[in-house]
């Protein structure tokens, strides 16, 4: 519940700075949703792989019988990570510049 708040804040700001910038509005729908949505999953994703290859490489290596724990971070909290970092800089970077440069962006078009 916690990052469908944060993800429909985030996709507002990163909407509305797309919605200026992009050329068409479904650029900017899916450009909002792939930087929102899609970019933490991928790096979560890569994360993933790497953790069952270094947990896979650790089993083989040390034994069958010993407990693997792969990098040894819970991937919950990863997912948590990268969804706060990016929602956080995106967030953070629009609402620094889109008062800045929304006159120029407006009379671009």
């Amino acid at each position: 519940m916690f990052f469908l708040v944060l993800d429909a804040v985030a996709l507002g700001w990163v909407g509305m700075w797309l919605g200026l910038v992009c050329k068409g509005r479904t650029r900017a729908i899916l450009g909002s949703l792939a930087l929102v949505v899609m970019v933490p999953w991928v790096l979560f994703l890569i994360y993933y792989v790497l953790d069952t290859f270094v947990a896979q490489r650790w089993l083989f290596t040390s034994g069958f019988g010993a407990r693997s724990s792969g990098l040894g971070v819970p991937t919950t909290t990863i997912r948590l990570c990268y969804g706060l970092l990016m929602n956080g800089v995106a967030i953070f970077w629009i609402r620094l510049h889109l008062p800045k440069d929304l006159r120029r962006l407006a009379t671009e078009r």
